[in-house]
């Protein structure tokens, strides 16, 4: 994969098309900025900023965003909601690059608790119907 510039992109390892559809593909794009960054750390800015902070910054980063994502749904905020969300997920991608972990690993791990979740509710769909 490269960028607008032309140079090799960091990716997390998988075709974002075939595997996270429109925001996997987003995220990808986001993944493989933040990953230059960390590695190049351009001046001015601000994920430069972050990963110069430290983990403890990057931490208190999400927290911060996760609290205020919380308080525009309490507050029925749809598009505070959406706006909070994508800045979480943003810190979110800054931490996973900080720690060394891809959007693959994040995918596997949802994929077997998706899968999990299935044999859970196909468990209980047999069950009521011996129940019955």
């Amino acid at each position: 994969m490269t960028d607008v510039a032309g140079k090799r992109a960091v990716s997390s390892g998988r075709s974002a098309g075939a595997a996270y559809g429109e925001l996997g593909n987003v995220l990808e794009e986001l993944y493989s900025v933040i990953s230059e960054r960390k590695e190049n750390l351009p001046e001015g800015s601000y994920t430069t900023y972050l990963f110069e902070s430290g983990l403890d910054k990057i931490l208190k980063k999400v927290a911060e965003e996760s609290g205020e994502v919380i308080i525009a749904a309490k507050n029925h905020s749809p598009d505070r909601i959406a706006s909070e969300t994508a800045d979480l997920l943003y810190h979110l991608l800054v931490l996973l690059v900080e720690r060394g972990l891809t959007l693959d690993e994040i995918t596997a791990e949802l994929r077997v608790r998706r899968s999990a979740a299935a044999r859970g509710a196909s468990k209980d769909k047999a069950r009521s119907k011996t129940l019955k």
